[in-house]
Formats: structure tokens, sequence, C-alpha cells
């Protein structure tokens, strides 16, 4: 009978702690349109498909390594490392991808800015001090970069006004960022 009773004991226990406790919530990882940093080509061609362009670039730069560049003429373009085999960078210059959290090309900056705010910060610049405007820290040291104005050649963004829209969004390792 003890035994019967401590063994209903230990039910009730594993059951009630069971209930009690609820699973953890799972973050999304960034990502534009189900590509994430990271990925391998695999990965990749399971996404995007394998009607792209590659370029060989030796040189690695930023990058650490030697790398491929990936462009598909769907407006997503990739660098993958050669010895790495994984996704460095992702740009996006088409509104049929979307962020993690909804954002688009082509979408008002102020809207794209202001969704990010919610969840991420800001980095400063390394050369004035100041915040980067489009730019958020996503974790695991990434950045997602919002860009206004492609046709100025640069990822920053000078002047944004409330008729700015988004022309490309870079998931970016921050490590690779000048």
């Amino acid at each position: 009978m003890k035994r019967t009773v401590i063994v209903a004991i230990m039910a009730i226990m594993f059951l009630v702690g069971g209930c009690a406790t609820t699973p953890p919530q799972e973050e999304s990882v960034p990502n534009i349109g189900g590509l994430h940093l990271g990925d391998t080509k695999s990965q990749v061609t399971q996404v995007l498909g394998s009607e792209y362009d590659e370029t060989f670039v030796e040189e690695g730069g930023h990058f650490g390594e030697s790398y491929y560049v990936w462009d598909y003429q769907k407006g997503v373009e990739l660098i993958i490392g050669k010895e790495s085999g994984k996704v460095l960078q992702i740009d996006v210059t088409t509104p049929e991808m979307k962020t993690d959290m909804g954002v688009k090309v082509g979408d008002k900056m102020a809207i794209a800015i202001e969704t990010y705010q919610e969840k991420y910060s800001e980095p400063e610049s390394i050369h004035t001090g100041e915040k980067v405007a489009g730019w958020f820290e996503v974790g695991e040291e990434a950045l997602v970069i919002f860009d206004a104005d492609r046709d100025d050649d640069t990822i920053v963004n000078p002047e944004i006004t409330p008729d700015s829209e988004v022309e490309m969004i870079r998931l970016v390792y921050a490590k690779y960022i000048d």
C-alpha cells in the first residue's frame, strides 16, 4: 500500500510539474526569405534553386577567405566562403523576399526602422559615435542593414526622408563591415 501511495504521489508531481512549465520560446533566427547567415550551398539551392551566375573572388578581403558571389537574377546576391562553404552575406533588392520581421524592399524606411527598433539596437559609427540609420544588431554578431539609396554605392544612409524607401536589405556578420 505504501508503495502505491508513493508511486501515485510521484505520478501527480510529474504531471503537475510537466504542466507548470512552458516550453521555451524559440526566437526567430534573422533571415531574409528563409536564407540565413551560415547556411550551406545546399541550403541556399533548396530555397532559391540552382539558376545563378557565379563569380569567384580569390582575394578574400574583409571576409578573410576567398569567396563565391552567387547572383540570382531575381534580385538576390550571396557571398559564400570558399573554405567555410557558408553564407557570409546576403543582399536582396527584390520585394519578393521579406525579412523574418516582415520588412521588404519597397517598404518605407520609417516603417522598417520602427519595426526593428522595437526589438534590436542600432550600432554606433566607429567614425562619428552616432547611431547608424537603418542598421540593426540582430544577434549572433550579425547586422541587418536597410539601404535607402543604392545609387550612392554605400550602405550608409546620410539622410532619410519621409518618402525614403528600402532599396536593398543586407544581412551580414558585423566583423565583415569596414
